[in-house]
């Protein structure tokens, strides 16, 4: 968080938030609140975008397992094919 320009206090237990300073991402938007109140800002949640892989990938696997089955029940179905036309 110190990255944005948001610094943070740890009191009792409970994160609060300061002031960003002038010229840091959050200055203008932060702006409206009261740091200095009879209640702090706290922070309850943080979350950070992980590095991940697109989720369109699972597709793949998918698609593959798809494949596999298309031909083992073509192998199949002409395999029975060929054990009906001797038994006839």
């Amino acid at each position: 968080m110190q990255a944005l320009g948001l610094t943070t206090l740890e009191e009792d237990g409970v994160l609060k938030l300061e002031e960003p300073f002038p010229g840091t991402p959050y200055f203008e938007q932060l702006g409206t609140f009261d740091f200095y109140g009879d209640e702090p800002v706290v922070v309850k949640e943080a979350r950070l975008e992980a590095d991940q892989l697109p989720k369109e990938l699972i597709y793949i696997p998918g698609l593959l397992l798809l494949a596999l089955v298309f031909m083992l029940q073509r192998a199949r179905a002409g395999r029975t094919n060929r054990e009906e036309g001797v038994a006839a």
